[in-house]
């Protein structure tokens, strides 16, 4: 079934009643036109120049969304490596420090028989 977009009233001959004919043909008219005053309405064009810049953020949104997942696993390699560069260097700080810990043991030990030596070298010269 046809439907009108505008009915046509039955009676023209009021000058108000037909005014608001004119304008809601005129309203209607510029709706399937894709005009309405100086503002553009949605037409055929405009659509297929939206669903183009869609398509073309969708291409861009997938570059992107390849280029992020190739940043992240950039992001996940120099993680791991750094990781495996930390572990190393903790072990070679943990070996140093115990290398530190022994000399530093040894020094003691040596200056401990240093002070019993001077100790015994300053009773000798006593005694003589």
């Amino acid at each position: 079934m046809n439907e009108s977009l505008v009915a046509i009233p039955p009676d023209v001959a009021e000058p108000e009643v037909l005014r608001r004919f004119l304008l809601r043909l005129v309203e209607e008219l510029d709706s399937v036109l894709g005009f309405r005053g100086n503002d553009s309405l949605v037409r055929q064009s405009d659509l297929s120049q939206t669903s183009e810049g869609l398509d073309s953020a969708r291409v861009t949104l997938s570059s992107l969304s390849e280029e992020l997942t190739t940043l992240s696993d950039l992001v996940r390699e120099i993680t791991e490596e750094s990781e495996v560069g930390a572990d190393s260097l903790q072990a070679q700080i943990s070996d140093l420090e115990s290398r530190l810990s022994s000399a530093e043991s040894t020094i003691a030990s040596h200056t401990a028989e240093l002070a019993n030596h001077e100790t015994r070298i300053a009773a000798l010269e006593a005694a003589s």
